[in-house]
């Protein structure tokens, strides 16, 4: 250990290890990484911090199955809800694939819709083609009625087009965005979702 466990660089180490251990899907590992973040001295008073380990655990309560809590989690993500870094839009899609294991696809169905419009009202330029691209794919699951297959299937031109956007801008780990959308869908359609 590098930093004294007080220091707010500790806080940044402790993401690193956190991101580690979720992408290689050691969980109670990860957990215990959301625990410690949880405990430091200056988590509830240094800006963002708070709601971006929030936001974490969400996503790792979401891949532990775990979609009651990981929904309650994403309540004091909120600051970050006002950032101009597309927290905005990665929160969103996680509470979308959240409310889909919730079967709330009444609730659902208003959260697509208000992302579409929140894209197009903030969102200008090249930043916008992988959120707008996703909401084609969102848009086209709710069509469909939420179904994978049916989904995927019209969606091959988005899925290609990602695909070939992100050999230009490879997808980055140390991005916030922890659960990729298209990711996501195709796992269900393969039945690893």
């Amino acid at each position: 250990e590098r930093y004294s466990p007080k220091e707010s660089n500790y806080i940044m180490g402790l993401e690193l290890a956190f991101k580690l251990e979720f992408y290689r899907a050691e969980y109670d590992a990860a957990m215990k990484i959301i625990h410690r973040a949880f405990e430091h001295p200056q988590f509830e008073s240094a800006g963002l911090i708070s709601p971006k380990w929030h936001y974490f655990h969400s996503c790792l309560l979401f891949k532990m199955g775990r979609y009651k809590e990981a929904y309650r989690a994403l309540d004091y993500t909120t600051p970050l809800l006002a950032d101009k870094f597309g927290h905005n839009i990665t929160i969103r899609l996680l509470e979308i694939m959240i409310l889909y294991h919730l079967q709330h696809l009444d609730i659902m169905e208003t959260k697509i819709l208000n992302v579409r419009q929140f894209i197009k009202r903030t969102h200008q330029g090249e930043e916008i083609f992988r959120p707008l691209t996703l909401i084609k794919i969102l848009m086209k699951w709710y069509r469909h009625h939420y179904k994978f297959a049916e989904t995927i299937e019209n969606s091959q031109e988005e899925l290609k087009a990602l695909e070939d956007y992100h050999k230009e801008f490879p997808f980055d780990t140390s991005d916030f965005e922890l659960i990729r959308l298209e990711i996501w869908l195709e796992n269900h359609l393969r039945g690893l979702g």
